[in-house]
């Protein structure tokens, strides 16, 4: 499993997670793993309904599949959360600019014609927020 990000404490003693623009890229893959792990359960799942009974053996190789995929989705979404909060941290616009643009999957072309700013101002917010983002707090 990738790590990410440096976990520190800020002056106040708060948690504070250094985020990279990799970090960003990856939050949105881990939204298209989680759903593939899923699809790929319930396939699993399903295929085991309608099949010829299997070996134990072969039902214990499934079920230990299972449980390393609920620990993947897990850790994914604990990556998920840790970035969303840091995100959340950010001011309007360059939250705006993230949001569509790592969670959404949008160009900044599209965003800037979403929020009517020029591209230019949409690439500076972009560059404030993975400043912000990947700053250490200290």
């Amino acid at each position: 499993m990738t790590t990410f990000g440096e976990n520190t404490t800020n002056t106040a003693g708060a948690p504070h997670l250094k985020i990279t623009q990799t970090d960003l890229v990856n939050y949105r893959a881990c939204g298209r793993l989680i759903k593939s792990f899923e699809a790929e359960d319930r396939e699993e799942k399903e295929m085991e309904r309608t099949i010829r009974p299997i070996t134990a053996r072969g039902a214990e190789r499934i079920a230990g599949i299972r449980r390393a995929i609920a620990s993947d989705i897990e850790a994914l979404e604990v990556e998920r959360a840790l970035i969303e909060t840091e995100i959340k941290k950010l001011s309007g616009m360059e939250y705006e600019v993230v949001y569509w643009h790592y969670i959404k999957g949008e160009t900044f072309s599209q965003i800037a014609e979403r929020i009517h700013y020029s591209e230019r101002t949409v690439l500076r917010y972009h560059e404030k927020a993975k400043g912000k983002l990947s700053q250490d707090p200290h």
